[in-house]
């Protein structure tokens, strides 16, 4: 199914200019590789210029803007991408500074409501507390938060784990075969 034909060979002829003599199709249609064992580069200016030119019209789908190999510093498109970046910068740090606020706010309320019911002092004094298993739940809370800290304060911030790329949503080896 991957073997090179006359019309992908039209195709690649169309994209990328003459065919090369080094390519796959000539070496399989003149009856070897002649003892290279390189696979051949294409050139990839025409192929850079087709894909530009149809990013260009991708910023009415996404709404980034797009900044053609032509356009240099200081044109227009450039200062508008590099507005709508800064721009993007600066609102995701407010988004980050409120939502660092907002946990703050929040910590403060539940360490008011644990203070105003008195959890603690009836915890520890209410004979209708059973004691075993106060304890065991405490064991358990201290096992979790152990684990949180080992996890987070360990491995994120002190030797810079980053848990976002280190584990990516990434399909099985055999789920990748019976796909294909």
């Amino acid at each position: 199914k991957n073997q090179p034909t006359m019309e992908n060979e039209l195709e690649r002829i169309k994209l990328l200019g003459q065919p090369d003599n080094n390519n796959e199709y000539e070496m399989r249609r003149r009856g070897g590789n002649e003892g290279k064992d390189e696979r051949p580069v294409p050139q990839g200016r025409i192929v850079a210029e087709k894909m530009f030119a149809a990013f260009a019209n991708a910023e009415k789908i996404t709404g980034v803007p797009v900044v053609m190999p032509e356009d240099g510093p200081g044109s227009e498109n450039w200062v508008r991408a590099d507005k709508y970046w800064r721009d993007r910068h600066k609102n995701k740090t407010k988004q980050a500074i409120k939502n660092k606020i907002e946990a703050v706010c929040w910590l403060v309320a539940g360490a008011g409501v644990l203070n105003a019911t008195d959890f603690f002092r009836v915890a520890y004094r209410d004979p209708r507390v059973n004691a075993l298993f106060l304890r065991a739940g405490l064991c358990g809370v201290a096992a979790v938060a152990g684990a949180m800290a080992y996890l987070i304060l360990y491995m994120h911030a002190w030797l810079g784990v980053d848990w976002h790329r280190a584990y990516q949503g990434r399909p099985l080896p055999r789920a990748q075969e019976r796909a294909t």
